[in-house]
């Protein structure tokens, strides 16, 4: 794509006509205003005629009518309403004769749509243009973004690069609720419309943005009325089940490569983390192979907005010592310090380490984590392991050892521990389960592109293991 998707001309002719729209409401405005200024003057004539005597007219809405005349008016208020609201809509129609709206999944238009009822920009020839030309310059990206969320939505297993080496055949819960309609609360019609969008594109087709969802409604024949259906589209066959639950066929495999390309340029490949399926877990599966140190594995700061997302539930007290055993140039360190007693830092690589805070509350050791004797002497360990390969987990399992009992674990790891089925990630699960109070695994989601000011878009999540009291 193109700035010149919307050439100048037409961006100047749009400008045009909305400036000369503007002239003549602010004509009309000023008139009003005008106008009411003429009005007070004839109330107060009428005042002199009838001395304040008092009298209502007998019709309600006569009255309205009557006091309607006299209402407060600010005429800059109202010209500045005007211009929003006129901008608002030629802005949405410069993104639709863009193509644009094709690229945007429904969060990225409902930001649009967010932004848009805030502080419109004024449409202005340079405006518009230079929007283009940003836009134009990140359709890609926008475009693999939308799908990388429309199928994260769809499965939880697309959230990895990884995703497509899954079956074709994806199980969907809670698509419909108990009267046989659309489940509002998992938006998943939503859902279903940003696919058949994105598998459009993908086609070079004209997206539809009610086909698949009217094909299935039409064949739930509506709500009210649960039961099985089947539906198949150019893309898809879904299977609806009464119990709410639906199965989802990809019918192009050309497509299905397409997508997948998408994710892996949209994820980029720095997370080769999947491995083979034997049935068996082994215990030596939760250990790295190559024994590299984390100097020859991609870094990857942690950003501040992540930080307080990990020490938002952690309850961290200046009585608390606190080990960063990935430490990287300090950036979960700073933290760390205003809240801890005591915080140690560990980096292996030199440079980093040097760039780590001071202070007499912090400790900062440049070493290898992984070679270092594990002392169980901490509160808590708060870590953003190395991600590439499975190097997070064995940072994982030895920095247990250092908590003492009761000790917390707080890691942000690659949404792959929660979601992937290799052997490793089975093993790993397994061995991490012994270390939660609940029935299942604490994994929460940090928002999409956490990372992505340090360069990666790979999807994270923070997981809180926690050490058996003595």
């Amino acid at each position: 794509m193109t700035t010149d998707i919307v050439s100048r001309t037409t961006i100047i002719e749009i400008v045009a006509y909305r400036d000369a729209a503007l002239a003549k409401m602010l004509d009309a405005i000023n008139t009003i205003a005008q106008g009411h200024v003429l009005a007070d003057d004839a109330l107060k004539l009428a005042e002199v005629a009838h001395k304040g005597a008092s009298f209502h007219l007998a019709e309600h809405s006569n009255q309205e009518t009557y006091s309607r005349i006299f209402k407060p008016f600010d005429a800059k208020a109202s010209f500045e309403v005007y211009r929003k609201a006129m901008d608002a809509r030629i802005w949405m129609h410069l993104i639709q004769i863009s193509g644009m709206d094709k690229m945007m999944d429904k969060t990225a238009r409902t930001k649009l749509y967010e932004d848009l009822c805030g502080q419109v920009p004024e449409v202005t020839v340079d405006n518009a243009y230079g929007m283009f030309k940003h836009l134009m310059g990140d359709a890609k990206l926008i475009f693999q973004r939308g799908l990388a969320r429309a199928f994260g939505n769809l499965d939880r297993r697309f959230k990895s690069h990884d995703g497509f080496k899954i079956g074709s055949r994806i199980i969907l819960t809670n698509v419909f609720d108990n009267w046989g309609g659309w489940n509002f609360h998992t938006r998943m019609e939503e859902t279903m419309a940003d696919i058949e969008r994105v598998f459009a594109v993908l086609d070079n087709e004209e997206p539809d943005p009610h086909g698949l969802r009217q094909a299935i409604s039409s064949d739930r024949q509506g709500r009210f009325n649960p039961r099985q259906s089947v539906t198949e589209t150019r893309y898809f066959r879904i299977k609806g089940f009464k119990n709410g639950n639906a199965h989802l066929w990809f019918l192009r495999d050309d497509l299905v490569e397409k997508a997948n390309q998408m994710l892996a340029a949209y994820y980029g490949e720095v997370l080769p983390d999947a491995a083979p399926h034997p049935d068996e877990v082994r215990p030596e599966d939760l250990k790295s192979t190559t024994g590299a140190l984390s100097t020859e594995i991609q870094f990857y700061q942690t950003p501040d907005a992540v930080t307080k997302v990990a020490l938002y539930d952690l309850h961290l007290t200046d009585e608390h010592t606190v080990l960063e055993p990935s430490a990287g140039t300090g950036g979960m360190v700073k933290h760390l310090i205003p809240k801890a007693k005591h915080v140690t830092a560990i980096e292996v690589d030199a440079t980093r380490a040097a760039a780590i805070p001071r202070g007499p509350k912090v400790t900062v050791i440049c070493a290898n984590f992984l070679a270092l004797l594990a002392t169980p002497i901490y509160d808590h360990v708060i870590m953003n392991p190395p991600f590439f390969g499975t190097h997070w987990m064995q940072h994982v399992t030895h920095a247990m050892d250092f908590l003492k009992p009761g000790g917390t674990l707080t890691a942000i790891l690659p949404v792959t521990a929660e979601i992937g089925d290799s052997r490793k990630h089975v093993a790993f699960r397994k061995w991490a389960l012994g270390y939660s109070t609940w029935e299942r695994l604490e994994f929460r989601d940090l928002p999409a592109e956490s990372f992505a000011e340090s360069g990666t878009r790979v999807n994270t999540v923070i997981l809180t293991l926690r050490k058996k009291s003595a």
